[in-house]
């Protein structure tokens, strides 16, 4: 069996220098890895990496003071209250509560004006766009209504087509029950 060796890898080494060391120590106090780098290419022309400087660090006993935490009284989202923004989902919250409490805006605009919507039913969007949060826009359907009105491809971009598509949804509900009696 032939044993074939693998070629050596140069291992250059960035050896620090004292004015490196020096400059490194005076910089680290409250600032992050990666900004100590920008400080230090500029400064100096090489190339260190964030990694690296943690380990500079590690070795010559210096922290950079930052605990990755919040310090106490600090709010995580700070946004005030009433403030407005798009989940992941494309619905529209605001804010109503502190630290971070959230409530879909359709919602909020359909319980002032009916009250609270009854258990296994869902507010649906006469136009589907999530953005328009009208009461006009906002159609409460029930569990077995919307189940059908997917099933049959009965929600459209067009408000008076999704209404028609729920009075059919209600009336295939009806005939099922008439022919169940």
């Amino acid at each position: 069996m032939q044993v074939r060796s693998l070629p050596k890898v140069s291992s250059k080494r960035h050896r620090w220098t004292k004015d490196e060391e020096e400059y490194f120590k005076s910089i680290i106090e409250g600032r992050h890895y990666r900004d100590i780098a920008k400080l230090m290419i500029n400064k100096f022309g090489y190339e260190f990496k964030p990694e690296q400087l943690r380990k500079k660090a590690y070795d010559l006993g210096i922290k950079t003071g930052l605990d990755g935490g919040f310090k106490k009284g600090h709010l995580k989202n700070s946004a005030e209250i009433g403030s407005e923004s798009t989940n992941r989902d494309g619905y529209v919250i605001v804010k109503v509560a502190h630290p971070n409490i959230w409530e879909h805006k359709h919602r909020m605009i359909y319980e002032k004006a009916n009250g609270k919507i009854p258990k296994g039913h869902y507010l649906l969007f006469a136009d589907k766009n999530k953005l328009n949060v009208s009461l006009d826009n906002l159609i409460l359907v029930s569990n077995r209504e919307l189940l059908i009105m997917n099933q049959y491809n009965l929600i459209h971009d067009n408000k008076e087509l999704t209404i028609t598509g729920l009075n059919i949804a209600k009336l295939i509900i009806q005939i099922s029950e008439v022919k169940r009696r």
